[in-house]
Parts: structure tokens; sequence; C-alpha cells
């Protein structure tokens, strides 16, 4: 009985350590996910690339600058009025990429012989126009611009009604009778005519005058023949 409490006593320590807590295993540490860094910069520091100007096929510098673009309609030969005359000044820009735009007032002034013609409505309306300079054709070319310095430009313009509903109203006062009508000539023929853009040299002085004649079997008020000027100044 003592030798097995003996054997017992001598097993029992490594028995105990046989039976002991195994050995837990650490986890991996995290590795820290950086803190996002960044670099502020002043507005007033800031640097903003500008769109790079379109690459033109001319010198547009000679023509950069205020110009002064005037549009004379005339209308005779009518067979309502004997003449009607719309004119408007305006004021342009061209810019770096030989692009312009600008407004004016457009007036109107009726005449019929024997007669006191008046606008009592739309006698005054405001239009636009914008536009460009491009290479002038040869055949445009005044007498002695071939040997210019320089290649010689012309502006290339389109007005536009900025109330294209707008009609004027006239009355006319004569020995023998008093009438009203009313009208929209001038847009009206330049629709019929299928004229919108107007040419002129792109120097001060450089002008073009047109003529036309416009005939409508349904709109008597269309009837007269039209001539155009557009003349360029600063």
């Amino acid at each position: 009985m003592r030798r097995k409490l003996l054997t017992l006593c001598l097993f029992l320590p490594v028995l105990l350590a046989g039976c002991g807590n195994p050995t837990a295993t650490p986890f991996p540490t995290a590795t820290p996910i950086p803190a996002p860094t960044g670099v502020i910069v002043p507005l007033d520091q800031m640097t903003i690339t500008p769109r790079p100007t379109p690459t033109l096929s001319f010198d547009v510098v000679p023509v950069m600058g205020r110009w002064l673009l005037d549009f004379r309609f005339e209308f005779t030969n009518g067979e309502i009025l004997d003449r009607l005359t719309f004119s408007t000044s305006m004021g342009v820009e061209v810019d770096g990429a030989g692009k312009f735009s600008g407004r004016g007032e457009m007036s109107v002034t009726p005449f019929k012989s024997s007669c006191d013609v008046t606008t009592l409505e739309g006698g005054a309306f405001w239009v636009t126009v914008s536009g460009y300079v491009e290479p002038a054709p040869e055949d445009e070319r005044a007498e002695g611009e071939e040997g210019a310095e320089g290649q010689p430009l012309r502006f290339v313009a389109e007005l536009t009604p900025e109330d294209g509903l707008l009609y004027q109203t006239y009355q006319a006062i004569c020995p023998d009778s008093t009438f009203e009508f009313q009208s929209q000539v001038l847009w009206q023929a330049l629709r019929s005519l299928n004229l919108r853009t107007f040419y002129a040299p792109a120097r001060v002085g450089g002008h073009t005058v047109t003529a036309y004649e416009i005939r409508s079997p349904v709109q008597k008020e269309l009837n007269h023949d039209l001539e155009v000027t557009f003349y360029v100044g600063q």
C-alpha cells in the first residue's frame, strides 16, 4: 500500500504538468491604417489653367477691340407706304477668337407722299447681333487690298429680333382719308428673301449695299424694293 502511494506521489507532478492550461496563441497585431494626408492651398495661390484659344488661320489682332456696326433697311415703291426705313447702330467687341455680339435699338421711319404718317406702336424695338470675322473672298476685296499687308477680313453678322412677334402700327392722315394698319415688314421681308446673314469689310468705312425686289401676291404690304446697307465704323 505504501509502495502504491509512493508511486502515485512520484507521478502526480508529471500528471499535473500535462493537465495544465494550454498556452494561448496571441492574435496578430492589426496594422494601423495611415491617416489621409493632403496639402491645403490658399485660393490666392491656386493656378487655373485657361482654356486654349482656338487657332485661327489668320491674324485676328488687327481687328480685335471695339467696332460700330450700322444697319439700314430701306423699303421703297410700296403699295401702301412710299418709303419705310429701319435703322440701327450698335457697338460690338471682337475677341481673340474673332467673335463678337451686341445689342441695339431699331428705329422705324414711315413716309407717304401728301400724308402725315406716324408709328403708333412698335416704332423702336431691340435687336441683337452676333457673328465673327473671317478672311474676305478675293472677289469681295476692294481694289488695292490684294497687295496690302496682312489678309483682308470681313464681318459676318446675323440680326435677331428680341421680340419676334412685335408688329408696327401706322397711322396715315391724308387730305382725303385717314387710315391705320399693322405690319411686320422687316422680318417678314427678310424671311421671304431667306436673308439672315450680312457681310461687310472689317475696316473703318467698310460697307456693302445690296438690293432686292419683294413681290407677294398675298401680303401686299411686303411689296417693296429693298436696299440693305451694312456699314462698319469705330
